[in-house]
């Protein structure tokens, strides 16, 4: 904490680690008279690691009595390792390892037009990795996990005005959109397995009200 230009800001900065060790097993199964619930032949046999590691460093900065503003950004690294346990004729070894990186800002402004209400102004940015899940089969039927699948990322724009009445009630009013590249989505389903893709831009936006009260 400390004073710029006479007024209060305060800086955070951190870091934070997050790791999944996983043991995935996958076997024949079937589907006829008398043998139904069976479980067959092995046919997929893995050890699926992931750890990501973050940075990020944020400022909150009082501009004035009336003004006050938000500047962060966290830069983030995303490991994924798999190591194929099950090797066979027509099954070659699988093991493959990807790494996704971002950087992503986010920024605020708030301006109290009175102690009841305050306006304000807000943008974001999102990076949403693949799952283990979304990368388990490839579209084109081949071995091994979809590295081809990258991360969406997102884009977030709000406006908004917080209205207090009285003494316990609130008005919320936001104005948003939402803007995100490569998002992933389902390519295929069909015998109990599930591809994805990353498809084109899709963009959302639209209102949101909401009022408070202590009844």
């Amino acid at each position: 904490h400390w004073h710029l230009l006479g007024q209060p800001l305060t800086a955070v900065a951190g870091l934070s680690y997050d790791g999944l060790v996983s043991h995935r097993r996958g076997y024949n199964d079937f589907s006829a008279p008398g043998v139904d619930g069976v479980q067959g032949a092995l046919r997929r046999d893995e050890n699926d690691n992931l750890h990501d590691f973050d940075q990020y460093l944020q400022f909150d900065w009082d501009l004035s009595p009336r003004w006050s503003s938000v500047l962060g950004v966290r830069h983030s690294e995303v490991h994924f390792n798999s190591i194929d346990h099950y090797i066979a004729t027509g099954n070659p070894d699988d093991s493959g390892q990807n790494t996704f990186y971002a950087t992503t800002p986010v920024a605020a402004l708030m301006f109290k037009a009175s102690q009841r209400l305050h306006l304000y102004a807000s943008y974001g940015e999102g990076f949403d990795t693949p799952t283990f899940d979304n990368l388990s089969y490839r579209p084109d039927g081949g071995p091994g996990l979809n590295f081809a699948l990258q991360p969406a990322r997102t884009g977030n724009g709000e406006l908004g005005a917080k209205w207090m009445q009285g003494q316990a009630s609130f008005v919320r009013l936001a104005v948003f959109r939402s803007i995100t590249r490569n998002e992933i989505a389902v390519a295929s389903s069909s015998g109990g397995r599930s591809t994805y893709q990353n498809v084109g831009r899709t963009r959302r936006q639209g209102v949101e009200a909401e009022y408070e009260a202590a009844l």
